[in-house]
């Protein structure tokens, strides 16, 4: 067999160690992005090579005459292991990671993979049956995929990702597709205040149970992390490994109880003179600064902005104009979508007209008062000044460390 790996990023590079591993691989070539040439042209002269797609390469710019695969397709295929897949627009990172942890609670071996773990076909040679695989799916993971998990686990969706789906229809279509393939035998678990999401549950040939859920009373006793987005996620999870644990509260308790977030997930970082820091980087979607602003009822100052990806922020100005978000003291508007996120947001803001983050933070400083919050939470995506919402979440906890 030949491949042709498209997109060199993480992805890209475990796919191109897995194929050459394999032994009827004949050739394996690799084409990274290129300004100058389309995938296409790339791919002249290459059509009897399976195209292995990394997740962020547009369906839309491969073309037809072409077999496509990918690192998704392949693990599926090839895992011996029962695999609960997550996916959804928020929730989906904290959620695969509660669901580990009970699992390791219960004395199981759990491999958590794809978007918050290490690429999953790293990871296949070390998966027996016996296991269990913790799939963290996106919408580009999800795109083209010829296979479902026996669990399936979806949180909420709103837009996102419009950049490059052709809109939020085909975003939609993409995150069903983790229950397309799903028999009477496996299990979805969704989120019953989601409209889009019970749909996309109530299609699917599984066995269905919704969230929230009294499966254990008080579950909020166990957590160590606040907010009713965390009470909702660890609700999923437990829906998700009810039956593998027996129902054992104990197990769950142990589980969750030592949890204390994911990094970049409306992470506290530092208190300095009465002014706490917050970084909520990874927020690259309004709901996920919805969630945020909704888990303090101190007053906030709110770093917000970033790329424009194409996302439709009416709905989060809608929202931080109304009562929901009264506890907002001031927002500091920044990056490539400051402008146009200043239209018709009527709370007290500011566009700081500087890409310098040291100085950004400073200001925030200046206008933060003993009491105060300052929240990073841009709501949309990091690329106008930042490789990725790692780098700026990482630069935001060192700047704020190191103030006197």
């Amino acid at each position: 067999m030949k491949y042709v790996i498209l997109g060199y990023g993480l992805e890209g590079v475990a796919a191109d160690e897995y194929f050459k591993s394999l032994p009827d691989t004949e050739e394996v070539r690799v084409i990274d992005n290129d300004h100058e040439r389309t995938f296409a042209e790339q791919l002249e002269g290459l059509e009897d090579y399976t195209v292995v797609r990394s997740p962020g390469v547009a369906l839309s710019k491969i073309p037809g005459k072409f077999k496509v695969s990918s690192t998704t397709n392949e693990f599926f295929a090839k895992c011996p292991a029962t695999i609960i897949g997550v996916t959804g627009s928020k929730g989906k990172g904290t959620t695969s990671t509660m669901i580990a942890r009970i699992l390791e609670a219960k004395g199981l071996r759990a491999h958590l993979v794809g978007n918050i773990g290490q690429p999953a076909i790293r990871e296949l040679s070390k998966v027996s049956p016996e296991d269990y695989v913790i799939y963290e799916l996106s919408s580009f993971q999800l795109w083209d995929i010829q296979f479902s998990p026996q669990i399936a686990v979806l949180t909420i969706l709103e837009p996102d990702h419009l950049d490059v789906h052709t809109g939020f229809e085909e975003y939609v279509a993409a995150k069903a597709n983790i229950v397309r393939f799903q028999g009477e035998d496996d299990l979805v678990v969704y989120n019953q205040n989601d409209q889009l999401v019970s749909k996309i549950a109530k299609s699917s040939r599984a066995r269905q149970v919704a969230y929230p859920n009294e499966l254990v009373k008080n579950l909020q006793d166990f957590l160590r992390v606040p907010g009713e987005h965390n009470l909702n996620d660890a609700q999923a999870a437990v829906s998700a490994v009810w039956d593998i644990i027996d129902g054992d509260v104990a197990v769950v308790k142990h589980g969750l109880e030592g949890f204390k977030g994911l990094p970049h997930h409306i992470e506290f970082v530092r208190e300095l003179d009465g002014v706490q820091y917050y970084d909520d980087s990874f927020s690259s979607n309004p709901i996920s600064t919805m969630v945020a602003v909704k888990a303090f009822t101190n007053p906030i100052i709110l770093i917000l902005g970033g790329f424009d990806k194409g996302t439709d922020m009416t709905p989060l100005k809608r929202f931080l104009n109304s009562a929901s978000g009264e506890n907002i003291k001031k927002i500091l508007l920044i990056g490539q979508i400051k402008e146009q996120l200043k239209k018709g947001l009527h709370r007290d803001f500011e566009v700081v007209h500087t890409d310098n983050f040291k100085k950004i933070l400073r200001r925030a400083r200046e206008v933060a008062s003993h009491g105060d919050i300052v929240l990073l939470s841009p709501g949309t995506s990091s690329f106008d000044m930042f490789r990725n919402f790692y780098e700026r979440g990482e630069k935001f906890q060192k700047i704020v460390k190191g103030f006197e």
